[in-house]
């Protein structure tokens, strides 16, 4: 879950929680004692409010298997993550564990290539389907390059 701290200096961290150990990771390239504290206190609520979706109507097969408590979970550091004094950067980190998806590790390697991960999410964000444009997109690509496939 990825979530934004707008009000020190707009600083973007991700919270993944681990449902088989029952954990929650903060992948947090700018993590000092105090801002540690106060992001853990927003994983938090975004805890809280992961039980008051999972008791709606709509997760009630997911309940009958034994539904986690959210807000019980363990947060702890994830660890290898790089630290970044600058908050600039925070957002592109956090693409890049998201990008991660079912490939995701806890154990991360602190190299990042901004342009690279910048130029992926474009890509994707272009030709993903939520992007009506995305057919002609494509065609407009093929069409100049001679790739037909």
């Amino acid at each position: 879950m990825p979530a934004l701290e707008e009000d020190y200096d707009k600083h973007w961290f991700l919270a993944v929680v681990d449902l088989s150990e029952k954990q929650v990771y903060q992948f947090d390239t700018n993590a000092t004692k105090e801002s540690k504290a106060r992001r853990r206190r927003v994983i938090q609520c975004i805890l809280i409010a992961l039980n008051g979706i999972v008791a709606t109507e709509g997760y009630k097969k997911l309940r009958s298997k034994g539904t986690p408590e959210f807000a019980s979970m363990e947060i702890m550091a994830a660890p290898g993550v790089p630290k970044n004094s600058s908050s600039t950067d925070s957002g592109i980190w956090v693409m890049q564990w998201m990008a991660m998806r079912r490939r995701f590790t806890y154990a991360v390697l602190p190299i990042l290539d901004k342009e690279k991960i910048r130029i992926k999410m474009a890509i994707a964000l272009l030709t993903g389907r939520c992007n009506e444009e995305s057919g002609a997109l494509l065609a407009k690509s093929a069409a100049k390059t001679g790739n037909r496939d």
